[in-house]
């Protein structure tokens, strides 16, 4: 059945009135002829105001010609799709995609017209909330960037000027253990104690401050290793056994017998806990009692639940108070008048580190009657905890911890490795006043045949020796152990220059287990010399204080070879800044500095520290002016040294 032409073209009309599309249609000329509803919507015309008008009229005015040469191209082809804007006779423009067919009836030609411009507004603000989100990244990236390299440099400021600070303190230090050393009146005594406990309290602050620094940038990093608890602890209450007596207070340390003792952990930072908390005990305690107690909250055969508790009879804080305690520089009296100092970093300090540990701080108080703060740390069990757990013979829970009798060991043998000879003289000497036996050796080959031949508890290390340095000695110990790992552990104590915390990685990277900086100090010497060693403390070391002049008849003798020593090193120096010898300066300068900080001449290490780094860093023009100070500062040290030897004042 054929159906009629009149069929098409009205079912075409339906389609063209009814469409959502705009639909034109164009004769040869480009007039329009007919435009669907749609289509004049878009447009912004009724119908027949569009009927006669040619493409142009629609166009961008700037872009006819444009527009003429796609007409005469759709010609040709027959057919065309794009996209284009309508210019609207109200001024408005709208953003259109298209699709035309040539000849759809003869001269005359369909375009389909479908409005965008929602679509495209819609795309724009994405693409401009796209570029907005990369240039938010951008900036915060940028910003991030800033904070982190603001943050090391914050780290690195604060471990430079660290080392600045170090510096002088430890001269003052030097200078007061030196000046306690000489002939002395009771009111002079009296004068450089109380020098040497300034210079302590303020070393402590200084120290304090780098730990939060450190703990704050994320640099802090845990030393794992093996210890000893009922040594540490009981350590850290001997050193505040002053502060107990001149308050008359009584401190008891409470523990169960079954408690592990040999644990693994990071026993540098557990004492610092604990020597937080007791000391806070001790300061804001008048009268009464300290009980520290010790108890296992898990145990089992590879690792302990620990919980350590101080209490205190105190004034106690008032409960509004105490969420101030853990955050940093934070006192419950902030006024200046209060009666106790510091910075009030402990509390914060404890609580990264016991977190950082994986462990859990709090404080239980009431006003007028006291405080408990408490922590609880797991600890791994070392191999010989696991097979035969020790236990503490005829222990008593109401009792301190004994360490084991002098009786029971021997004392312990020390091998120093140094290749200073003033430096040998005086550490050896210092371990002798501290009641030690000590050997020498001037280098790393030496350090490693003399532990073929003979058994040591402890190595003091220099780092820096010829033909083979303190780190180098080091590693080559443990690597001997590891091959025969039924050897007991050697603590090994590095001796250094400087203080960086990439000194101290470094001295810990090379498998040594502590350090100490120059110029020693008696206390610290010991301090580390008890840490380390399983054994007692030698039998009857003489008083510090009584270690002076007038008792060390070798004293004089040392200072004399140090005069004379340093003075041939400032001639070497001079010979090799002469030759622009670099490497000889770095060397020389160095090993006169290890002599000068020992003795605490730190008028003479400060141009000797700058003399070595300008070898170190290849620069020599201003070496011997620096090189001039270091004689000058020599000779009126010595000048000093007279004239206070002979009472004549400086």
């Amino acid at each position: 059945m054929s159906i009629s032409t009149d069929h098409y073209e009205a079912k075409f009309r339906a389609i063209f009135e009814i469409t959502q599309d705009g639909m034109l249609i164009v004769d040869d000329h480009g007039r329009y002829i007919d435009a669907n509803p749609a289509a004049c919507g878009l447009l912004g015309m009724k119908r027949e105001r569009i009927i006669g008008r040619i493409i142009e009229d629609f166009a961008d005015p700037h872009r006819k010609g444009e527009v003429q040469k796609s007409w005469r191209h759709f010609l040709e082809c027959g057919s065309q799709k794009g996209f284009f804007r309508i210019y609207r006779p109200d001024g408005s423009t709208r953003h259109v995609e298209y699709i035309a067919k040539a000849h759809v009836i003869p001269h005359q030609h369909l375009s389909i017209l479908r409005d965008i411009t929602e679509r495209n507004q819609a795309e724009l603000t994405l693409r401009t909330s796209e570029d907005r989100l990369r240039l938010t990244v951008e900036e915060l990236r940028v910003a991030k960037n800033a904070a982190e390299n603001a943050n090391r440099a914050k780290s690195q400021f604060i471990a430079n000027i660290s080392h600045e600070v170090r510096t002088p303190i430890n001269g003052m230090l030097g200078a007061a253990e030196l000046l306690k050393r000489t002939a002395l009146s009771s009111e002079q005594k009296e004068y450089a104690a109380i020098m040497e406990d300034s210079g302590d309290t303020l070393m402590s602050l200084v120290n304090e401050l780098l730990d939060f620094s450190r703990i704050e940038a994320g640099k802090l990093k845990l030393e794992i290793k093996h210890f000893d608890l009922i040594t540490i602890l009981h350590k850290v209450v001997n050193s505040f056994g002053k502060r107990i007596r001149n308050k008359r207070l009584k401190v008891s340390l409470k523990m169960p017998p079954e408690m592990p003792r040999l644990l693994r952990g990071d026993p540098l930072r557990l004492r610092q806990i604990l020597a937080n908390l007791i000391g806070n005990a001790v300061k804001f305690t008048d009268h009464g009692e300290i009980i520290i107690s010790v108890v296992t909250q898990e145990n089992d055969a590879a690792h302990a639940t620990v919980r350590f508790a101080v209490q205190d009879t105190g004034p106690g804080i008032p409960e509004n108070q105490q969420r101030l305690l853990f955050k940093p520089f934070s006192q419950i009296d902030s006024s200046t008048r209060r009666e106790h100092g510091g910075t009030g970093l402990g509390l914060a300090i404890s609580k990264q580190l016991t977190e950082q540990m994986g462990g859990s701080i709090g404080l239980k108080s009431v006003p007028d009657q006291g405080s408990t703060f408490w922590f609880s740390l797991t600890f791994d069990k070392p191999l010989t905890e696991r097979r035969s757990p020790s236990r503490l013979a005829q222990a008593n829970p109401k009792m301190a911890v004994v360490l084991p009798t002098s009786s029971q060991l021997r004392n312990p043998r020390i091998l120093v490795a140094e290749d200073n000879r003033i430096n040998q003289i005086v550490v050896v000497r210092q371990l002798q006043k501290l009641g030690y036996a000590a050997d020498t050796v001037a280098n790393g080959y030496e350090v490693l045949k003399a532990l073929r031949h003979h058994a040591f508890d402890l190595i003091l290390m220099d780092c820096q020796m010829p033909r083979m340095d303190g780190y180098e000695a080091t590693k080559a110990i443990r690597r001997r152990h590891a091959r025969q790992p039924v050897k007991e552990h050697i603590p090994i104590i590095a001796m250094t220059a400087h203080a960086m915390e990439d000194d101290r990685r470094k001295c810990l990277a090379a498998g040594m287990d502590d350090y100490i900086t120059k110029p020693v100090q008696l206390l610290k010497l010991r301090a580390l010399l008890e840490q380390h060693l399983r054994g007692p403390v030698p039998h009857n070391p003489p008083p510090l204080a009584q270690m002076d002049a007038q008792s060390d008849p070798d004293f004089g003798n040392i200072m004399e070879s140090y005069w004379e020593d340093t003075g041939r090193q400032l001639e070497r120096l001079e010979e090799a800044i002469h030759e622009q010898s670099t490497s000889k300066v770095k060397d020389i300068a160095h090993y006169a500095l290890g002599a000068s900080l020992v003795l605490g001449v730190t008028t003479v290490a400060k141009p000797l520290r700058r003399l070595e780094e300008m070898g170190r860093l290849n620069e020599l023009s201003h070496a011997s002016e620096v090189l001039r100070e270091a004689k000058e500062q020599l000779e009126q040290y010595r000048i000093n040294k007279h004239h206070m030897k002979r009472g004549v004042p400086c």
